[in-house]
Parts: C-alpha cells; structure tokens; sequence
C-alpha cells in the first residue's frame, strides 16, 4: 500500500511524499521537491532510504546556452554528471561531464540547411574515444528522405529511405553493411477506417498487418509472418483494442 501526497508550497514550491507500508525490507519512505527560480530551476531533489538525487537546470545563463546538473549520493558513491547545450537557428550543440570522477565527456552537434542535416556525437573515456556515431540526412518538401549513418566507430554503417508516393502510399527501406541486410517495406491507406502494412527482407522474412478502426475508441489488428524458405512455420496473431 502506498500513501501518496502532493502539497503546493508558497511561492511555487511543490512536495510530494510518498510512503511504501508494506516493501519487503523495511518502510520506505521518498520526498521530492520542485521549485521553479529566474532562470533556474530545481526540477527534482529526492531523498529515499539512503539516497539522494538532484536535478536542477539554468535556463539562458549566455544566449543560447542552457546548464543541466544531474548528481546522486548512495551510501559512499556520489555520480554527478554536468550537461551543457548551445542551440541557435542552425546548430545544437552539446557536451556531458562526469563532474566527480572526470572519467568520461560526451559530446554531440546537430545541424542543417536547405533539406540537408548532419549530426554526430563522441565518447571520451580515460583520454581515448570509447565509441563516435555519423550521421547525415536529405529530404525533399517532405516528401523523400535519405539518410545514413556509421555507429561503433564507423564499423557500422546503415541507410535508409523513405518515400512518399501520394497521402494513401508510403514506401521505405533500410540496408545494414554489417549484417548485408536488405529490406523493404510500406503502408496502404486503403480507405479511412483501414491501413494495411507489409515487410520484407533479404533474409526471406515476409510480414503484414491490418489495422481497422471499428469508431474513435476501438481498433481490431491482425498481423501474419513466415519466411519463404519454410512457409509452414508461420505466425498469426490478432489484437483488439479499447481505449
């Protein structure tokens, strides 16, 4: 059983209590608070059975630049980690620190222009790069997209696709280097209450679904899968939802 409490401070200042009665171990107990500052903001600091956590953000501290302090405390371990992120209207930059051990930084920068976006982001451990992920993007009035990108140091490189033929037919693909996996797929809006989907890939594998809207609040969705080089061992499945 739980007891839950919300209390609204002066000044914006918001509590919320909330006991466990009956945890396996012991009764325990958690209180976090939120206040809200000019240009900063304590967004959450809890304390629980040993714990402490802080979350805390300074909004506009330069143009542009915004700071985010994450910090816990466990019995004798403190972690901290201190976020900074620099946007404009053509570049988001940002940088993660592990501010009590200085073991890691994290950094990563997004832009782009004229359909055409590029972004990438690194992990510095102990002085060497522990992992570095590019990625770049091109796409048309919404209507074409083309992207690709290279994870784990470069080694894995993948691409995609996405292309919108008219409002009712869409059509994408996706092609892995490291696993020379092709595979395509789309949707069908076949009218407004039914959307129909297929998949398929180099491996064999096939798949579809339909999805009906019987009103607003309930759906009806069957799925079958297979692959073609042993068409009897396949999957079909049927799904009723209401919310």
């Amino acid at each position: 059983m739980h007891l839950k409490i919300k209390t609204n401070a002066p000044d914006g200042l918001t509590i919320n209590t909330c006991v466990d009665f009956f945890s396996v171990n012991s009764l325990v107990a958690k209180v976090r608070c939120q206040k809200k500052f000019p240009q900063f903001s304590l967004d959450k600091l809890e304390h629980k059975n040993g714990y402490t956590r802080v979350e805390s953000t300074v909004d506009e501290l330069i143009p542009g630049v915004s700071l985010s302090l994450n910090a816990s405390k466990r019995s004798d371990k403190i972690s901290g980690d201190l976020l900074v992120t620099y946007s404009s209207s053509r570049v988001i930059l940002t940088g993660e620190i592990d501010i009590v051990s200085l073991s890691s930084i994290k950094a990563s920068v997004c832009t782009g222009t004229n359909g055409i976006t590029m972004g990438g982001d690194a992990t510095l451990e102990s002085g060497s790069f522990a992992d570095f992920t590019f990625g770049a993007g091109y796409f048309t009035s919404k209507q074409a997209f083309l992207g690709i990108r290279a994870d784990k140091k470069g080694s894995d490189i993948s691409s995609n696709f996405l292309y919108t033929v008219n409002s009712d037919v869409t059509v994408g693909g996706n092609f892995s280097l490291s696993t020379k996996v092709l595979a395509f797929g789309g949707t069908y809006e076949l009218n407004p209450k039914t959307a129909l989907k297929f998949k398929l890939d180099t491996c064999g594998n096939i798949a579809s679904s339909s999805k009906y809207s019987i009103d607003g609040k309930a759906t009806i969705t069957t799925a079958a899968s297979a692959n073609v080089s042993d068409l009897g061992k396949y999957k079909i499945g049927v799904v009723a939802s209401l919310s």
